[in-house]
């Protein structure tokens, strides 16, 4: 090698070649390398910043909404009480009558004061309000009031006439001493004659802006809500820094109806421009996003994501300091220009950035292959396993919920099962009964296997109840198919049949407080009556010791009625631990449905205690006619409440069984042939 040359050998030849003209080829392929290497990772950090602001806006969306659902439905039920209605009633008729000082003193406004007080206390409201039509208080916790009318701002009356009025943050008469803004979160036109309203009003700085913390992004995240006039109506969590910047008043404690989003020109900001844009790609569940940056309503760079709730009049965004979140990008830039510069000298800098780029792509791969991990969802154990899928505890990543999650094998099932498994999903999601599973998400895995994600129950289904513990009491009995009958009314009055009522599908559990809480679960075979096209129809389909003479005769007959006789056999089992039929093959188990009369549960050993009226219910479920059973869930809920011992198993009764019980671990077991789901071609 000369000073301006290299020699090399290739092919028996040697080849020389200038020693400029290698360097060149060297810095340009480095150079070509590393500029496509940062352009993947800016891309794939860019999708990963999405992925977070989307995350991070859909558990702040849900937590508003389940949250306004519950003011919503807390003052629906206090609005249809009878003391309050009766007690409004008679405190509008005194202060028509007798004034307002007098009224103070009544023993009906004293009354009616107490029992809302006592709202007040166990719950996030500041004050209530009865007020008529007028928009005139006539009753409240803040005195000054009563009397004076509530300043309407165009669309309270109208919103009135709905029944149900959610009102924004405003300035208000309300609040005239603190001159804060007030959220009046809903108004409901009392079960009365008498044109009467009741509200409740919360601070918005406490409440409703600490529901939006659910979740945040990074260091500098934040969630916010504004109204249609760019106005911010929640809390920001920079206040502080609000107020040393000079645009929120020292003297102010937070930034409700302090912020607003628009330039010194009166322009929108970006964020509210494309929040209150009325473009339906932005309406929830839809969600828009910025990665590129732009100024937030503090004058900073930021990256965001937003939505808006047409039915509440709001948007709310979510929004990260752009410097924060692209830390990363702008160091891997930074390295970028330093591997440039050290090409120019070759040599270590060729070795520097061979290992540098190594290193960021086995990052970026493994990056990559976290996010895809079955979505957001990190497995935890197993726990159980069945022929077509395998269910695991799960942790959403961002939210930190606890859920179940139901993964089909795959190379396991055919399309036929993968059908069920889609169908299960897809009509399922249609049921909002508090007696039905409860599914968050559906996905498919990198490999192309099929799951989906449901509430996580920790509890103990009814066939594992009854086999550790014995026939249940009647009253408890009950209790539990009353639920079930619940959760199978609304199935029914949509037209779906569930098709494989059994204990294994009925779980137990303690749920938010409440005991022997009954959940019904995995409408795999659910159909729709309406759907004469569903090739299962013509299928044996069901768990034998459950199936109705139906359901083995002529399947097309299948209907609401076959999961009334399930119930039936449900009902038999935990009143005596016994089936109504046994055979030693699922056959002969089937024309025992169809052939052998039913004995009643009475009649077994264990049945000795039951109630005749119960013993009768659970007689005319078995019934092989379908037009001898109860017809409906609704009938069979109405038949049960009537029997002598219904209500006796009170909740102070299910808290004392639980902490005695053993302790209800659950266990996996591998289940006899006759308590499986079969699904046969008829022939």
């Amino acid at each position: 090698m000369t000073n301006n040359s290299l020699t090399i050998n290739f092919a028996g030849r040697k080849i020389r070649l200038q020693s400029k003209l290698v360097i060149m080829v060297v810095a340009l392929s480095l150079f070509t390398i590393t500029f496509f290497t940062i352009r993947k990772l800016e891309i794939e950090i860019k999708q990963l910043t999405r992925a977070s602001l989307e995350q991070t806006l859909r558990a702040n969306a849900e937590s508003i909404l389940q949250w306004l659902d519950r003011q919503k439905d807390e003052i629906i039920i206090l609005a249809s009480n009878d003391a309050i209605v009766s007690r409004s009633e008679k405190v509008y008729e005194d202060f028509l009558k007798n004034g307002l000082e007098k009224n103070f003193e009544s023993e009906a406004f004293k009354s009616l004061d107490a029992s809302l007080q006592s709202v007040i206390q166990n719950s996030d409201n500041e004050d209530y309000y009865i007020f008529d039509e007028n928009l005139r208080f006539i009753a409240s916790s803040d005195r000054n009031i009563i009397g004076m009318e509530l300043e309407d701002d165009g669309d309270f009356i109208g919103t009135l006439e709905h029944q149900i009025l959610l009102k924004l943050p405003s300035f208000s008469v309300l609040d005239k001493e603190k001159n804060g803004p007030v959220f009046m979160v809903v108004a409901k036109k009392l079960k009365s004659k008498k044109p009467l309203y009741l509200g409740f009003r919360l601070q918005p700085e406490e409440s409703f802006s600490r529901v939006l913390r659910a979740s945040q992004s990074g260091e500098t995240g934040e969630t916010y809500a504004i109204n249609k006039d760019a106005m911010m109506i929640s809390n920001s969590r920079f206040v502080d820094d609000l107020k040393k910047s000079g645009l929120l008043d020292k003297t102010h404690s937070c930034s409700v109806l302090r912020i607003n989003l628009k330039d010194d020109q009166g322009e929108l900001l970006t964020m509210a421009r494309n929040a209150l844009s009325n473009n339906e790609s932005v309406t929830y569940p839809n969600i828009g996003h910025n990665l590129e940056g732009y100024k937030g309503y503090r004058g900073i760079d930021v990256v965001g994501a937003w939505t808006f709730f047409p039915e509440y009049g709001f948007a709310i965004c979510a929004e990260v300091e752009k410097a924060e979140e692209y830390s990363s990008l702008s160091i891997i830039r930074w390295n970028f220009r330093g591997v440039l510069l050290l090409a120019a000298f070759l040599g270590a800098g060729i070795v520097w950035y061979s290992r540098k780029t190594v290193k960021m792509q086995s990052e970026i791969n493994k990056a990559q292959k976290e996010a895809k991990e079955l979505g957001q969802y990190k497995l935890q154990e197993k726990l159980g396993e069945g022929g077509m899928g395998i269910v695991y505890k799960a942790t959403h990543k961002m939210m930190h919920r606890e859920t179940a999650l139901k993964l089909l094998k795959k190379g396991v099932c055919n399309d036929r099962d993968i059908k069920l498994f889609e169908n299960e999903v897809k009509l399922t999601c249609k049921l909002k009964c508090f007696n039905t599973i409860n599914l968050f998400d559906y996905g498919k895995t990198d490999d192309g296997s099929f799951y989906y994600v449901m509430e996580y129950l920790d509890g103990v289904d009814i066939d594992l109840l009854v086999k550790q513990h014995g026939p249940l009491q009647p009253a408890r009995v009950i209790h539990f198919l009353i639920q079930a009958c619940k959760s199978l009314k609304e199935a029914h009055e949509i037209g779906l049949v569930h098709r494989d009522i059994k204990g294994q599908n009925m779980i137990i559990c303690n749920l938010g407080g409440d005991y022997d809480v009954l959940k019904v679960l995995d409408f795999g075979l659910v159909k729709e009556m309406s759907d004469n096209s569903n090739a299962m129809i013509d299928q044996v389909s069901g768990t034998p010791r459950f199936m109705s003479p139906e359901s083995v005769v002529n399947p097309k007959q299948v209907n609401h009625l076959t999961d009334i006789y399930a119930l039936g056999v449900l009902a038999y089992f935990m009143l005596t631990s016994e089936y109504p039929y046994e055979a030693d093959t699922a056959a002969d188990l089937c024309m025992k449905h169809v052939q052998e009369d039913v004995k009643r549960p009475s009649s077994e050993t264990q049945g000795k205690d039951i109630p005749k009226d119960l013993d009768d219910i659970v007689f005319q479920c078995l019934a092989k006619d379908m037009v001898d059973r109860p017809q409906s869930a609704k009938v069979l809920i109405e038949l049960l409440e009537t029997c002598e011992v219904a209500g006796n198993w009170k909740p102070e009764h299910a808290q004392k069984w639980w902490g005695k019980a053993p302790s209800n671990q659950k266990e996996i077991t591998q289940v006899e042939g006759l308590d499986q789901t079969i699904l046969i071609n008829l022939i």
